[in-house]
């Protein structure tokens, strides 16, 4: 009549005093000649233990919007790899993200470092923080330091016509990245020589539409771009393209040319 019975004892168990207690559930028969039991109650004292919590070194340097990998392990004090909890990765007091462990204690944050943060040399460490009662004391790895740079951003305009005509409409769509990631929420000022046509910020994929009635400008004009450097993205101006703007608009301006080919062939 012995038994034996392996306990688990996970992070997910509270600490504290813990009672267990062994049960018995007869079989649904007639001829079953005992029934449900329990035995009484053994109180068990459940400690927390301590965590060792590893970052693997980050790239000594790191741009704007560029993907990154941070990585390590979490195990108990005894080497035991802890899975299914939280890990934090940190940049001085802003945290980048986290991410769940794994069955072998290990986690992954593969992430594109945000633009707002300023450049510079910034502390990156990884912390885990268990939730209260859990078995389980948090941990914090070791930092390493790492730089920060600022990106150039890369400004890509379309819609810029060869020839525009007064009272046209001149439709651009400005698109801003840096490392090939969006630069969203960025203010941008669209212009012409002495001409500003829009001063509004990127969406969330880095595009900006602007449209604008021509309207007294004339001759060759340079579209122009300027991004505003925050944080980790670098400020740049960039020539979107060249228009030729006719004094006039579109009938006038066939209607001159009209006729000056006919007074041509007069002469």
């Amino acid at each position: 009549g012995y038994y034996a019975c392996d306990v688990d004892i996970t992070p997910a168990v509270e600490s504290g005093p813990l009672e267990v207690r062994a049960a018995y559930v007869a079989n649904d028969s007639l001829h079953e000649a005992l029934v449900n039991g329990s035995s009484p109650g053994a109180p068990v004292q459940v400690s927390p233990q301590g965590t060792t919590l590893a970052l693997e070194p980050p790239p000594t340097a790191i741009r704007g919007g560029e993907n990154v990998t941070f990585a390590g392990t979490l195990a108990s004090a005894d080497g035991r790899p802890v899975k299914g909890e939280e890990v934090s990765v940190y940049a001085g007091d802003t945290c980048l993200g986290g991410n769940a462990t794994d069955a072998s204690g290990r986690y992954n944050l593969t992430m594109a470092l945000p633009y707002n943060l300023n450049a510079g040399m910034w502390p990156v460490y990884a912390t885990y923080r268990p939730a209260d009662g859990t078995a389980l004391y948090g941990a914090q790895s070791d930092g390493y330091d790492v730089a920060f740079v600022a990106a150039p951003p890369t400004v890509r305009v379309y819609g810029v016509p060869i020839v525009a005509f007064q009272g046209d409409l001149l439709d651009l769509l400005v698109n801003v990245t840096a490392n090939g990631a969006p630069v969203g929420d960025n203010q941008l000022e669209v212009g012409m020589p002495g001409v500003t046509l829009s001063r509004n910020a990127t969406d969330g994929y880095g595009n900006l539409f602007t449209a604008n009635r021509i309207d007294g400008w004339a001759g060759l004009q340079t579209i122009t771009v300027s991004t505003t450097p925050d944080g980790l993205l670098d400020g740049a101006q960039v020539t979107g393209g060249i228009t030729l703007i006719m004094p006039f608009d579109m009938p006038t301006s066939l209607a001159a040319v009209a006729a000056i080919l006919l007074v041509a062939g007069l002469t």
